[in-house]
């Protein structure tokens, strides 16, 4: 199952070496997306009119099955934290329509990949399902933050018209197990040769007096 991505001025800028670099431009994507009504399944964390609306910016990736009809569709940003020189992927919105035969991982897995190659630390989103705060934790993200927002622009709106808005965050390893086995252990020895220091520093201190 491929990914390709749609080549614009910001793609230009990374490491796109996880994906195909794809034939379908941003409109004929979102043509798709509006003329299937379950695009979004029953849209219960994202609209697809949103989705749709995304992907005027940032940039798109998406799977195709063997007739070359959407799989899925996921589009992302690249951000900079200023204060913590952090750089995170921060994707906007994905939709993977019934059945998606394993599409929606696929597309999260490989953003995972783009973020290793490409030297960023994490993975941020929000979501407004339980079904998908599941999935997301399932492909190891996990809720940072939540609240309670409304549904509607409707002041007058009921208990019923409010959904919890989950934040989501997928932190990048790098080295795997071996090499945070290699930092624990140097961080081991850094500690041992510290308390032998401040011992004999102590020792030599009361042979002094």
């Amino acid at each position: 199952m491929s990914v390709y991505y749609v080549p614009n001025k910001q793609t230009e800028l990374y490491n796109m070496s996880e994906f195909e670099t794809g034939t379908k431009k941003i409109n004929e994507i979102q043509s798709e997306i509006h003329a299937r009504e379950d695009f979004c399944r029953k849209e219960l964390s994202i609209l697809k009119k949103e989705l749709a609306s995304y992907l005027g910016s940032g940039i798109t990736i998406y799977i195709l099955n063997e007739e070359g009809s959407l799989l899925g569709v996921l589009n992302f940003n690249v951000n900079h934290n200023v204060e913590d020189r952090i750089k995170y992927v921060l994707i906007s919105g994905i939709c993977a329509p019934a059945p998606s035969s394993g599409s929606g991982t696929k597309l999260i897995t490989s953003i995972k990949a783009f973020a290793r190659s490409n030297d960023i630390s994490q993975i941020k989103l929000s979501c407004y399902d339980e079904g998908a705060k599941e999935f997301y934790e399932k492909n190891e993200f996990r809720v940072v933050g939540s609240k309670i927002v409304e549904d509607s622009d409707d002041e007058d709106s009921d208990d019923e018209d409010k959904k919890i808005k989950y934040d989501m965050l997928y932190v990048i390893e790098r080295g795997g197990k071996k090499k945070r086995r290699t930092i624990r252990k140097k961080r081991t020895i850094r500690k041992r040769k510290s308390i032998r220091k401040r011992k004999s520093i102590r020792k030599r201190k009361s042979i002094r007096k």
